[in-house]
């Protein structure tokens, strides 16, 4: 039996802001962290569709929200694919052209900033007031974590966030960069401002020899 062709389409640029501005949309970017950080739609949340953490959407979005996504050109198609076969059932566009359309038309956007595990010894050594997150599951960071980190599981991150002022530094981390690039933007949406992500998560930090804490 032949597939059924999605009958989402494209949304060009003044369509795609003027459905930002209704029924407030859930907006997902679906590239991969290393795009993301460089520049990304204000609001948008990072949610790779290629990253294997499909259980986290329900914890994460409103699945039955209007969703608006921006992907990788080319691949459209195969991220609302895996969209819809996750849960998601109110998708009503992506932005044509992917993020490189935003850009190009001067719109405002926004960054994320990924730091090496040895500057997050060194970030967290200079300023005493810094946090350092570990937004693995409870088993993961029971095993082993960053001496000083606080667990904050990915999972339960939007019902269960820091209670502490949105400027206070943020150093993230969950073991290889996917999930705290999500748990970077869920934060930045939420009001933090200012963050930090680990590039390659706990795995950089184990293999840097950071202090770790059993």
């Amino acid at each position: 039996m032949a597939k059924q062709k999605s009958n989402i389409q494209p949304l060009n640029l003044a369509d795609f802001k003027l459905a930002m501005q209704q029924d407030n949309p859930s907006i997902i970017d679906t590239r991969l962290p290393d795009y993301f950080e460089l520049g990304h739609i204000p609001g948008a949340i990072n949610y790779g569709f290629k990253q294997q953490y499909p259980t986290l959407a329900n914890n994460l979005f409103n699945l039955a929200n209007n969703t608006l996504l921006v992907c990788k050109p080319g691949e459209e198609a195969e991220t609302i694919e895996h969209f819809q076969a996750i849960g998601f059932t109110h998708i009503i566009g992506y932005l044509s052209g992917g993020i490189e359309a935003w850009m190009q038309a001067n719109e405002k956007y926004d960054m994320i900033i990924s730091i090496s595990a040895e500057e997050l010894a060194l970030d967290s050594k200079h300023n005493a007031k810094a946090v350092i997150i570990d937004v693995r599951e409870a088993d993961e960071y029971a095993a082993a974590h960053v001496a000083n980190a606080s667990n904050f599981p990915l999972s339960e991150l939007i019902k269960n966030h820091p209670n502490i002022a949105k400027n206070t530094e943020l150093l993230i981390y969950c073991d290889k960069g996917f999930r705290s690039m999500i748990a970077a933007s869920v934060l930045k949406v939420i009001g933090f401002s200012n963050i930090k992500n680990v590039w390659g998560g706990f795995d950089q930090i184990v293999h840097q020899t950071v202090a770790l804490k059993p």
